[in-house]
């Protein structure tokens, strides 16, 4: 028998450790085609369904429902089926294996019952394990040296167990799903170190929805699209927010991946623009109601949901006045959006972020200037129709394009807005070179 693929957990995430064997397709030893799909794999964020790539027999060494570790082999396709068979068969009389009668699904490959062999190791040496490869048994050997051997070695997972104690009259018991539980995992890998802070803002919204009603096409009355906009230039100057904790080190990301936490009707999943920076207001605003079509499709693939660096919540359209999102998994820090109070024409920016890596200055001018720029976009109602307007602001112009005000009047144009330049000095810019910009 000559094997013509090993099929690995590929290694779709920056995040999972594990994924879960979602459906089989096939049983050990049926026929398969090239791109038949042989297994669904269920991660954190999505389904990954892996395709044949040759015709032949499969060799399964997994099983539906089971957690298997990233990067750990699968199936093998085989070019004969008598071999595959030939292999199946019990272990000849002379093997000097002593195999205890135990009661286990524990599948094993047929590399480490070779190895097991050669050093009369029992199977009831793995029997709380689903799957055995090489490197399982080559640990129970000499842990040092399989370790040395192969940068694929499968450590054992030391597990702290907690016994939570209930009585079956008064509770009914149900399992977590597979995502709740890496969420859980995730959250707390940061949620441990305890030292998360958090700080407020009010953001002043008078005489914004005028200028973004016009400005967007999809998120009428949604300020989510101007706010990952400028949250994601901010994360260019402030690059301790786009970054993360790695015990005496911090580590910075290259790129500027904000994502969206989003829960409607599939699970919690974290919608993400990649290179964010990049993008201008229509084609964020654009990408953002595609992401959310695809979720409520259930059409999400991993690029869709995987490599954010920096995640904003928002709960504007919940009806929360202030909550305290949780930092994920290798960030430094969150920002949540509350509700609009209508009376007061203002709503809160929550900052949550990791004491590690930053100080509370730092976040509270990161989170100040947001404030500012979101409320830039403002017209202003404080000049009086009667008052001639190249007479109060003579010396205005956009900064990108030269028209003055008064030009931008007569063009029934929307006005200015203050920015600051990549020099470093404020000037205005017209909507016109905004939307371009």
């Amino acid at each position: 028998m000559a094997v013509l693929l090993e099929v690995y957990v590929p290694k779709e995430t920056v995040s999972d450790e594990f994924a879960t064997v979602a459906k089989l397709y096939f049983k050990s030893g049926d026929a398969i085609k090239k791109g038949d799909i042989l297994v669904d794999l269920e991660t954190s964020k999505t389904i990954v369904s892996i395709e044949a790539e040759f015709d032949g027999f499969i060799e399964i060494f997994c099983k539906e429902g089971e957690d298997v570790e990233i990067s750990s082999l699968l199936m093998n396709i085989v070019d004969s089926l008598d071999a595959k068979e030939k292999e199946e068969q019990p272990l000849n009389e002379n093997t000097n294996i002593i195999e205890e009668e135990i009661k286990t699904d524990t599948i094993f490959s047929k590399t480490a019952i070779e190895l097991m062999d050669k050093n009369n190791i029992s199977k009831s040496k793995f029997v709380n394990k689903d799957f055995v490869n090489e490197d399982d048994v080559l640990y129970l050997i000499n842990p040092k040296t399989s370790e040395q051997k192969s940068e694929k070695q499968s450590v054992p997972l030391v597990k702290k167990e907690v016994n939570y104690t209930y009585d079956e009259s008064l509770v009914d018991i149900e399992p977590l799903s597979k995502l709740k539980k890496t969420e859980i995992k995730y959250l707390s890998d940061v949620q441990s170190g305890v030292m998360n802070s958090i700080l407020n803002v009010a953001v002043d919204i008078k005489n914004i929805d005028e200028s973004i009603s016009q400005s967007f096409k999809i998120f009428k009355g949604s300020y989510l699209p101007l706010i990952v906009y400028e949250v994601s230039r901010l994360l260019s100057k402030y690059k301790v927010f786009n970054a993360y904790f790695m015990g005496d080190k911090i580590g910075y990301y290259k790129n500027i991946n904000v994502g969206m936490a989003t829960d409607i009707d599939d699970g919690l999943k974290v919608l993400t623009l990649q290179n964010t920076d990049k993008l201008n207001m229509n084609i964020i605003e654009s990408k953002l109601y595609g992401l959310v079509e695809k979720y409520l499709d259930k059409k999400l693939d991993v690029t869709d949901v995987t490599g954010s660096t920096f995640t904003i919540t928002d709960l504007s359209s919940s009806g929360i006045d202030f909550f305290t999102p949780l930092i994920n998994t290798k960030q430094s820090a969150i920002l949540g959006v509350s509700k609009v109070d209508t009376k007061l024409n203002r709503f809160y920016l929550t900052l949550v972020f990791d004491h590690r890596v930053t100080e509370g200055k730092v976040a509270s001018e990161f989170l100040v200037e947001l404030k500012n720029r979101i409320e830039s976009y403002s017209l202003s109602e404080d000049v009086e129709d009667d008052v001639p307007i190249e007479d109060t602001y003579l010396d205005v112009k956009c900064g990108v394009c030269f028209k003055t005000l008064k030009e931008d009047k007569d063009m029934q144009g929307l006005g200015m807005i203050k920015r600051v330049n990549h020099l470093g000095k404020e000037d205005y810019i017209c909507h016109v070179c905004l939307s371009g910009f």
